[in-house]
């Protein structure tokens, strides 16, 4: 039997009988309560690293976890399926298997707007954020417009997991009991999420103790020590400002679903940036003439994020930017994205692939992003054009030297690590740590 409440097989109760209804009710109030776990994770940016996140801590309680994602779908840690699974068909494939005990499923706007929900119910479900990602899209002109897609996944969840520091998941928050809510954000002395703790609910926040950040849960007067947040591989010494706000929000979908605290901080320190726990999520390649730095990111939220993050990184010599984005987006996402990555770097290669392009014309994607840096002030001799990420990856390597620092924007590490392998020759990709 399929797991969950299926809104596309909603129940019919017959001739309105009390009696059968009550049967019947009965019936699925057990499904329900002996079924598998299951947790949804919408929002602009961090959906996959928190899903991962999550399977990783279900994990090590002892779950045999089935994971939705815009990369594919896992059983376990094998990938049983590629491509982008963030909605109904990776849903689906997932509930339907015997062998998975927990399921978590990314769930993206693309998904939400053409089919809806899929699931009626699930016991846990967390909004981390709303920002300018993919408005103008499929009728979403605005950020609220968003939000209020994005709301049908926690409004169909038991618990409720909301980010505290996005405008939006505050106004939301107002409006769900708050015993239903679980909040997570950095601003401790926040009113609301004071309030939030003080009337008895949960939070999970950071905090400094002993010169450290910790990543603590709060409720009332109880105050628990989770994980040193610096101490997190995904973290990188807390200079991956967005992954501890992901390890937060991983640790309070994993709290709403009752895994002991110890359980989530030993999940959350076996996760590192490799390619393996986290693909495409600021893998590291430190063996190449120079190092380089490979992320998906490739919409303005995600990208401003990772130029942040880029921005906490030491390097001695120049920090160049391979960038492409989608070509399905509206104009200004171009502008938008030029403008989060013009401050951060010395030289900038637009690219893009022909799989990019959705519609666009050939170079469409790369003269779109070239305008956009120039209107933000770049020269255009600092700017290069390229037709494919070996181009791009050619065109760094004749520029940068030893001291340099490549990112490598918008593109997959299993797509761009057999080209790098060619121009530069094979090597192992290291970890947050250094370890090859």
């Amino acid at each position: 039997m399929a797991h969950g409440t299926w809104l596309g097989g909603a129940l019919n109760f017959g001739n309105g009988l009390k009696q059968f209804r009550r049967r019947l009710r009965a019936q699925v109030r057990g499904l329900m309560r002996s079924r598998m776990p299951v947790a949804m994770i919408t929002g602009s940016v961090g959906k996959s690293t928190t899903s991962r996140m999550l399977a990783r801590i279900l994990e090590c309680q002892g779950h045999v976890v089935g994971l939705t994602t815009t990369d594919g779908i896992y059983v376990g840690r094998q990938m049983i399926q590629s491509g982008d699974r963030a909605g109904y068909s990776g849903a689906r494939t997932v509930l339907a298997r015997p062998d998975v005990t927990a399921a978590v499923l990314e769930t993206a706007r693309g998904g939400l707007n053409r089919r809806g929900l899929y699931l009626g119910r699930c016991d846990v479900a967390a909004l981390l954020n709303v920002q300018d990602e993919q408005i103008g899209m499929d009728g979403i002109e605005t950020v609220a417009d968003m939000a209020r897609l994005k709301r049908k996944v926690t409004d169909a969840a038991r618990r409720v997991v909301l980010g505290a520091d996005d405008p939006s998941c505050r106004l939301l928050a107002e409006q769900y009991r708050p015993g239903r809510v679980t909040l997570f954000g950095f601003e401790t002395q926040d009113d609301l999420v004071r309030r939030h703790i003080a009337g008895g609910h949960v939070a999970f926040v950071v905090e400094h103790e002993a010169g450290r950040e910790w990543i603590v849960r709060r409720q009332g007067d109880a105050r628990h020590l989770v994980v040193d947040a610096w101490q997190l591989p995904s973290s990188m010494n807390g200079a991956l400002r967005h992954n501890i706000a992901n390890a937060m929000a991983a640790a309070a979908l994993a709290d709403a679903l009752g895994v002991p605290l110890a359980v989530i901080a030993e999940a959350l320190l076996s996760l590192s940036n490799s390619a393996e726990d986290l693909p495409s999520r600021f893998n590291i390649f430190d063996q190449y003439p120079f190092r380089i730095v490979v992320d998906r990111a490739n919409s303005p939220p995600a990208t401003r994020a990772l130029v942040a993050a880029v921005a906490r990184i030491p390097v001695s010599g120049r920090r160049l930017c391979m960038v492409s984005c989608w070509g399905n987006r509206p104009g200004f996402n171009y502008e938008r994205v030029a403008a989060a990555i013009t401050p951060g770097f010395d030289i900038f290669i637009c690219y893009e692939e022909p799989i990019f392009r959705r519609g666009r014309p050939p170079a469409k994607i790369v003269e779109l992003l070239k305008a956009g840096l120039m209107n933000c002030g770049v020269a255009e001799t600092r700017i290069h054009n390229a037709g494919s990420y070996e181009e791009g990856l050619r065109l760094a390597a004749s520029l940068a030297t030893a001291d340099d620092l490549l990112l490598v924007l918008g593109a997959h590490v299993g797509d761009i690590k057999p080209v790098m392998d060619d121009v530069f020759g094979p090597v192992r990709l290291k970890d947050d740590a250094g370890r090859a």
